[in-house]
């Protein structure tokens, strides 16, 4: 696992790359697509998501990096689109 230094010194394109890899899990989740969102993802689709296909069925959840989404969430969609 990366360090906070390190993550800061990562390139912008290898931060991307981890960031739109991260969505694409998270929107797959909640969407059924594994491709960058076309919006922002909802905690509460997350969770429902999580339950309705993890928690209820086989105890388990997917693991999921709040980094992105954050990322997401202050940034936009936009922000994805230039990296792509």
């Amino acid at each position: 696992m990366l360090s906070l230094k390190e993550l800061t010194e990562l390139p912008l394109n290898d931060f991307m790359n981890l960031v739109s890899k991260h969505l694409k899990k998270a929107n797959f989740l909640v969407n059924g697509r594994c491709q960058n969102p076309n919006s922002v993802i909802e905690q509460h689709d997350i969770f429902n998501a999580q339950l309705k296909k993890h928690i209820d069925p086989n105890k388990e959840v997917a693991v999921l990096s709040a980094l992105p989404l954050f990322y997401l969430d202050y940034k936009g969609v936009s922000a994805l689109t230039e990296f792509s």
